[in-house]
């Protein structure tokens, strides 16, 4: 999620004011007409699988929510595009920022974090651009398609449930990774370790062709699912908190059922420091993030949260992540 200041964004300043969490069908429709690389009928499929995976988000944590926010949830709030109509969206709609003060609520290590990108190690000096941008006013997101996807039918969170012959895939690889240094080592033989090692690499094509099939409804579930979770989060907490939390609850929606998810949370580091900070601060950090916290509690709750968002911590869990960041005065 790329972000301008906290409440500085102004497109369609009327659905801001008179709708504040969700932009009406029509103005919705309006967007899609003009952005959306998809027919009526493959977005009424998409449709259905945004609301699968939003009532899956709302069994598990809408206890911590508003009303208002389970409506987002639950709401059309999608424009699937490709790179170029995600670009011409932010400068025509989305790029009218009003110049204005950062919240001091926004404010962490001294620093406003405006977005972020991803590096593959900690030493390639490529950055990666991330996928979706949700935008404050009205609450929409934009995801690009960046792969061909034409039977819209078969998009199901049906479909990301593991079968036992995925199990039983992983389960063999996962025993060949374990005796790597028994078994795969050249001191046990050349043949054998070049058995095995073949064995492995049968093993891991085979993985990827089960998967394949799942890839646009893991890829266009997960992304949703992610963007949508940021236009209920509360906007004047600091990125990387959001962030973190917004992987953390994308991935445990699917990981908790055995679905079959994407796992750029995990691999960056996001999901594992949210988890900590909720075996640490507990359910107050779902109220947190959310902004359902009681007002009396929310200095001492925020304290336990921003001790785990340290400059040091924050590259030590997330060596991959590179941070577009201000000084705040």
């Amino acid at each position: 999620m790329d972000r301008p200041r906290p409440e500085a964004y102004r497109h369609h300043t009327q659905y801001v004011e008179s709708q504040p969490y969700n932009m009406d069908v029509e103005q919705l429709d309006a967007l899609r007409l003009e952005f959306s690389i998809l027919s009526p009928e493959q977005n009424k499929a998409f449709a259905e699988l945004e609301g699968q995976v939003a009532r899956l988000f709302l069994e598990d944590y809408g206890a911590f929510l508003l009303e208002q926010q389970k409506e987002h949830m639950l709401a059309e709030t999608v424009v699937l595009t490709d790179q170029e109509g995600m670009e011409t969206f932010y400068e025509t709609v989305g790029n009218n920022e009003v110049d204005q003060d950062t919240p001091e609520e926004s404010v962490l290590n001294k620093n406003y974090y405006a977005g972020y990108r991803i590096k593959k190690a900690p030493d390639d000096r490529k950055i990666y651009s991330v996928g979706g941008m949700q935008f404050w006013a009205g609450r929409v997101s934009v995801l690009p398609l960046n792969y061909q996807l034409k039977d819209f039918s078969e998009l199901s969170v049906d479909s990301l449930i593991d079968s036992e012959d995925r199990k039983e895939v992983l389960a063999k690889i996962n025993d060949i990774e374990n005796d790597t240094y028994e078994k795969l080592s050249p001191l046990a033989g050349i043949a054998k370790f070049q058995e095995r090692v073949r064995i492995l690499r049968g093993l891991e094509n085979e993985l990827k062709k089960m998967d394949a099939v799942r890839y646009p409804t893991r890829q266009l579930g997960s992304l949703s699912l992610h963007e949508k979770i940021h236009g209920i989060q509360l906007p004047t907490v600091p990125l990387p908190i959001l962030e973190v939390a917004a992987y953390y609850y994308e991935e445990h929606v699917f990981s908790s059922r055995e679905m079959v998810h994407r796992s750029e949370g995990s691999d960056n580091g996001f999901s594992q420091m949210w988890e900590e900070v909720i075996e640490e601060v507990g359910e107050d950090a779902h109220r947190y993030v959310f902004g359902t916290l009681p007002e009396d509690r929310i200095d001492e709750v925020k304290k336990k949260v921003f001790a785990f968002f340290t400059e040091e911590k924050m590259a030590e869990k997330m060596p991959n992540v590179v941070w577009e960041k201000e000084e705040v005065a």
